[in-house]
């Protein structure tokens, strides 16, 4: 084949390489570069966005029954308090109580707990018959006694009914039932309700009496 024909067939042959190359879509481009992945028309930029899930802890507030010695009318009284928990079930309502830290605001208005440092349950709290708490407490509990011990109980039973489900508590200490005295000093074995410490209640208020004495009445 003469020169002339085989340069004739070579442009022939680049010609129709041309055309494939463009039915392809492959750029003709002078040196390699990157091609963007492409899905109905738009281009797929790569995410850098990473999807978190930010777990925020939560908390509520209950109420806890502190002790107020010098109460209206000279007399102690218990004070209502809130306090976080994680969580507002029995457990946590007395662990509240009993690991009370007081704020300036408690000791501002002269608050304090008497219920013993240490004191922790022995046991998870049960609920029995009901309405009646039963609370097992570690045996620190067992190292106080008369007015002391009646304002802790009283704490105690204040804080346990304030929730709704709850009317009554009996203790137990170290897994042992336990006699606990109520506002006059009574040992009770049975459960304990907020009418056993009236005479504490926040908003209670003393009765006035009158006595005779030679026609004249006397208010005391």
């Amino acid at each position: 084949m003469r020169s002339g024909g085989r340069a004739a067939v070579l442009t022939a042959v680049l010609g129709l390489l041309a055309l494939v190359a463009a039915a392809c879509g492959v750029p003709d481009d002078s040196g390699p570069r990157l091609i963007a992945s492409e899905a109905n028309g738009r281009t797929l930029e790569p995410s850098t966005s990473v999807a978190t899930t930010a777990l925020m802890p939560s908390s509520r507030s209950v109420i806890v029954y502190l002790f107020e010695p010098s109460g209206a009318g000279g007399e102690g009284r218990l004070r209502a308090v809130t306090r976080e928990v994680a969580a507002t079930t029995n457990d946590e309502r007395i662990t509240a109580l009993l690991n009370v830290q007081l704020t300036e605001a408690d000791r501002a208005g002269g608050l304090q707990t008497n219920i013993p440092e240490g004191t922790q349950l022995h046991a998870p709290t049960e609920l029995v018959n009901g309405d009646v708490l039963v609370i097992d407490l570690t045996n620190q509990i067992s190292t106080i006694r008369g007015e002391v011990q009646t304002a802790a109980v009283a704490q105690l039973v204040y804080t346990a009914t304030a929730a709704p489900e709850v009317s009554g508590v009996r203790f137990e200490v170290e897994g042992e039932p336990q006699d606990v005295p109520d506002q006059d000093g009574a040992a009770k074995s049975t459960a304990l309700t907020r009418a056993d410490f009236s005479r504490l209640d926040p908003s209670y208020q003393p009765q006035e009496t009158t006595t005779t004495t030679r026609g004249r009445v006397i208010d005391e």
